[in-house]
């Protein structure tokens, strides 16, 4: 039997909606399944009425509905539908029956899921609402599903080889040189090289550079004009004492702002203040400096080559002694499970992704991610963050420098909680915090409060009533 009182109190957000169900399905259930199959899915109760606690209405015809639902789904009604009779239970709950359908996040191929035959009707999920998806969301999608990326079509301005900055593309045949001491490219001019690497395409008869290559290696007069919201930024704060130490970032106009340049100069300063190498001890191996490095740069290609530059906030790379957190703009096309397990990749910008497998700085494909967090496995530091949030789309890449293994006290419950608000970005109280780990409230509350001292989450700034906590990304 369903528990009344966690039904009672659940709250409709990003993975769950709640809806009340009269003696046939409501329609508004099609949205909703639109929306969850386009975000990272969730769960849909029928029999429901949300307040201040939940009133358990339930359904008088569920088997009736449940049928309905099924079939519907699996006719015209959406352009995608996955579900098996698992997906849809029935639920008792003192007497009164209600639904629990689990939709599940549609595959790539598949999105975006719309309903009524109409590519306009696609959904997703933010917050706990269901929204249209604009008619550049819904592009970027369809582009997305034929291989397709913002960075290897021809940019519109036309804009030619005599466009690159001749700095950065000197210093980068440099470092491929460096990298591959035995490439085919060395000796070609610059104009074969750049079409070696993919940079160069024709379009309307006329040789010119693709958006990729604009952004890695062009002007950034240039970049701002076929990107308007192109932005870049890192911030770096180990004092504690000020927003940040240092600050390199597109919009103060020190240097010329493209992909690499901004590369080069980060990646510099991220490999600073590492944790230094140990020896093995509880456990956990012995700590090779260079595997860390490793991590945290692949963590900047990540965030890079699935960039959506047409929106905000672009990149966004904060730095702390216990953590660097890596913000791009967009989801992660494969899904935050595919990401994590690796074999399969399809980052969004696929010819920036080619320059840096040039330079020899990011791993084989689908490696990347799996390798951030097994180097955090292997070496006893908490469990990387990977997190996409709705409004704005963007992805968070946590990796997390503190120490915390099975001896460290409440290792389970400290866990357990991290893991749920990762999983519900908008946040959770201290009550709702001891209902998942079975503890009472005080008990919670030191728990959170000893998170909250690493760094490790945050809070809504509120004292007591209204006080939530979230996974901290080093935000201000």
């Amino acid at each position: 039997m369903e528990n009344e009182n966690y039904l009672r109190t659940l709250k409709e957000g990003l993975r769950i909606e709640l809806k009340e169900s009269g003696k046939k399905i409501p329609d508004s259930l099609y949205d909703t399944y639109s929306s969850f199959s386009n975000t990272e899915g969730g769960t849909i109760y029928l029999g429901i009425k949300e307040g201040k606690l939940n009133t358990i209405v339930g359904i008088s015809n569920p088997e009736e509905q449940k049928k309905a639902l099924i079939s519907t789904l699996h006719s015209k009604k959406t352009s995608y539908c996955s579900i098996s009779d698992e997906d849809v239970q029935i639920i008792d709950v003192n007497g009164k029956k209600i639904i629990r359908f689990v939709v599940k996040e549609a595959p790539l191929g598949a999105k975006p899921v719309y309903i009524d035959g109409n590519l306009s009707k696609s959904y997703q999920r933010i917050g706990d609402g269901d929204f249209l998806m604009s008619e550049d969301e819904i592009a970027s999608l369809l582009l997305r599903k034929k291989g397709t990326g913002f960075d290897v079509l021809p940019n519109y301005l036309d804009l030619d080889e005599t466009n690159i900055d001749k700095e950065s593309l000197g210093e980068f045949r440099k470092e491929v040189n460096e990298a591959n001491s035995n490439n085919s490219f060395r000796d070609l001019n610059d104009h074969d090289f750049l079409y070696r690497i993919g940079a160069l395409t024709k379009a309307n008869g006329k040789e010119v550079l693709k958006n990729g290559a604009v952004l890695f290696f062009g002007q950034q007069s240039d970049i701002s004009q076929i990107c308007p919201n192109y932005f870049l930024d890192y911030q770096e704060n180990f004092s504690g004492k000020t927003r940040w130490d240092n600050r390199i970032a597109s919009d103060d106009y020190s240097f010329n702002a493209n992909l690499f340049n901004f590369f080069r100069l980060v990646s510099s300063n991220l490999i600073q203040r590492l944790p230094k190498p140990f020896n093995a001890k509880d456990g956990v191996a012995n700590m090779n400096g260079k595997d860390v490095k490793r991590s945290v740069i692949e963590g900047m290609v990540n965030a890079i080559t699935n960039c959506d530059f047409s929106s905000l906030p672009g990149i966004v790379i904060k730095r702390t002694y216990d953590n660097v957190a890596f913000i791009n703009s967009g989801d992660i096309p494969v899904g935050i499970k595919q990401a994590i397990e690796g074999g399969v990749t399809n980052p969004l910008n696929k010819n920036i992704m080619n320059y840096f497998r040039l330079l020899q700085v990011s791993d084989r494909a689908g490696s990347g991610i799996p390798s951030i967090f097994e180097m955090c496995r292997s070496y006893g530091f908490l469990k990387p963050i990977l997190a996409v949030e709705s409004n704005p789309k963007r992805t968070t890449l946590i990796i997390h420098f503190a120490q915390l293994n099975q001896k460290t006290p409440h290792y389970t419950e400290k866990m357990e909680i991290l893991s749920y608000l990762n999983a519900h970005p908008e946040g959770a109280s201290t009550e709702e915090l001891s209902k998942q780990i079975g503890m009472k409230k005080s008990s919670t509350s030191t728990i959170v409060t000893e998170l909250l001292l690493t760094n490790l989450v945050k809070t809504n700034g509120k004292k007591t009533k209204g006080k939530r906590y979230f996974i901290s990304d080093n935000g201000e």
